[in-house]
């Protein structure tokens, strides 16, 4: 049986590092654009943003144009979910 590793300050970092995990939450509340670009990210438009989050149409749209604010928990779900497509799209059908 191998032994834990030590448990010191550096072991916690060193962890986060190599999973790559962000230590900071996503800059919310989003600006319109940083709303359109989460949803490019994804391959979602707004009526899919609508549905996903159960929300009517004319308010996600109100919140991509600027016209309202979208929720803090909104804007922070749509940044993790943007990144996480980012970190890891899906795999290309040219690399089968």
């Amino acid at each position: 049986m191998q032994p834990h590793p030590p448990i010191d300050g550096a072991y916690p970092q060193r962890l986060r590092e190599s999973l790559k995990l962000e230590i900071t939450p996503p800059n919310v509340p989003l600006s319109p654009d940083e709303r359109r670009e989460a949803l490019a990210d994804m391959h979602w438009n707004t009526g899919t943003l609508a549905v996903v989050l159960n929300r009517p149409y004319n308010t996600v749209r109100a919140w991509m144009n600027g016209k309202s604010n979208a929720p803090h928990q909104v804007d922070a779900w749509l940044a993790r979910r943007a990144r996480g497509m980012r970190d890891d799209p899906p795999p290309n059908p040219k690399d089968r």
